[in-house]
């Protein structure tokens, strides 16, 4: 369950602990998290007999959210200008091991559909499957085939044109 732990800093910089869980996946989108944290804040306010008003937050601890996603005082871009609440999005189309390779690897989670192309136990193992769904011997007699250099076609593919993470294959397309 992704989940930030978020606290009021007005409270903070007073000395005083007053968190908040947020689960991300309830909320759905941006707009939805920020009418929940002013409505907590506002309730923060009218709770307390300081008389001072409560109206930032800052981050104390975020659960199976990439770090990439979040700073001290809200929510940020990755390097593909992606979202939280697209991680959270891909998630629900994908498995979570491809969307953490894709992040890795810095692809787009908004293109994962076009660009994996599976997971392969090495980038050999994708280099042959690729030469048959490509039909790149078709034709090819069958000494040809057998002096086909598998490891070496592999090394050219993920030089420039795929990434292979953790076993997963993306398109640097």
């Amino acid at each position: 369950m992704a989940t930030i732990i978020l606290n009021s800093l007005t409270d903070y910089n007073n000395g005083r602990l007053v968190f908040k869980s947020v689960d991300l996946e309830e909320m759905g989108d941006q707009e939805t998290f920020e009418a929940s944290v002013s409505e907590w804040l506002q309730e923060l306010t009218e709770a307390s007999s300081d008389g001072c008003l409560r109206e930032e937050y800052n981050v104390a601890d975020i659960e199976d959210v990439p770090s990439c996603f979040v700073w001290d005082y809200g929510f940020k871009r990755n390097n593909n200008g992606e979202t939280v609440w697209d991680y959270l999005a891909a998630l629900e189309e994908h498995d979570e091991d491809v969307v953490e390779a894709a992040l890795e690897a810095e692809k787009s989670l908004k293109d994962l559909d076009e660009n994996y192309y599976g997971h392969f136990d090495s980038e050999q193992e994708f280099a042959e499957q690729f030469v048959e769904d490509t039909c790149l011997l078709e034709g090819a007699s069958e000494t040809v085939k057998n002096y086909f250099d598998y490891g070496a076609y592999a090394r050219d593919l993920f030089l420039d044109g795929f990434t292979f993470v953790n076993g997963h294959v993306f398109s640097d397309c």
